[in-house]
């Protein structure tokens, strides 16, 4: 269903291409904070667990570097309409090394976001100008666990898991604009995204939940701030 409302939208877009609308594409990079607090809560879960062998937490999904993109089009250089796709990633890692052999467990976590935009953009000078933005759509969030424990010369053990999820999201943000000229603009962003969690569950059964010691199922949650910055071109304006 999502694969087929994204075809019509790109065969929507293509068209108004053809025509010679007013057509914007933006690249940008960013930084995201993100809540993810049941994921962090289950790594302190597993510190715990093995505290015989001192484990400690190298890394507890920190926030990271975003990417997006947009494909927008305007018919009065006011109001934009779109669609967006993002990526997310992040990762915790558990560890412990000495003489006699070494553990290690590693939960990256990545997400590909698709979505639909409007912006609202008004100028405030020749060169400058301002906008509200509000992006919403679907979030394809992977959890990939390894976990892996060697004895020096005796043995290694080691297991590997996969989970997904898929949630809705929402992104409130307002920026600014600054034309460099030749259709190009550069663009700083800065806005709250807001997630629906959703169950993590193994990439092969939607039934096989991801569960903490407790025995309470994890959810995913990239709520949380996002700073962007990016490069702008306007392209086949109408005259």
């Amino acid at each position: 269903m999502m694969k087929n409302a994204c075809l019509i939208i790109l065969i929507l877009f293509f068209t108004e291409l053809a025509q010679g609308q007013n057509i914007r594409i933006s690249l940008y990079t960013g930084y995201g904070s993100y809540q993810l607090s049941e994921l962090k809560n289950l790594q302190t879960q597993l510190v715990n667990y093995y505290n015989l062998f001192n484990v400690k937490a190298v890394q507890s999904f920190p926030g990271y570097i975003d990417y997006m993109a947009t494909l927008e089009y305007s018919p009065d250089r006011i109001n934009f309409v779109g669609i967006n796709s993002s990526y997310l990633t992040t990762g915790a890692r558990n560890s412990v090394k000495d003489y006699s052999g070494e553990y290690k467990l590693d939960m990256p976590l990545q997400a590909t976001q698709l979505g639909l935009t409007y912006r609202n953009e008004h100028s405030i000078s020749e060169k400058v100008g301002v906008y509200a933005r509000l992006t919403q759509g679907l979030t394809f969030s992977k959890l990939s666990i390894s976990e892996f424990f060697t004895i020096y010369n005796v043995d290694t053990i080691s297991n590997y898991h996969s989970f997904v999820a898929r949630s809705f999201y929402f992104l409130p943000s307002a920026g600014v604009k600054i034309k460099l000229g030749y259709n190009v603009s550069a663009d700083l962003c800065l806005g709250y995204e807001f997630d629906i969690q959703s169950n993590l569950h193994e990439k092969s059964s939607k039934k096989d939940f991801l569960y903490d010691v407790d025995g309470n199922t994890i959810h995913v949650n990239w709520s949380g701030f996002r700073v962007f910055f990016g490069l702008a071109y306007d392209f086949l304006k109408s005259k």
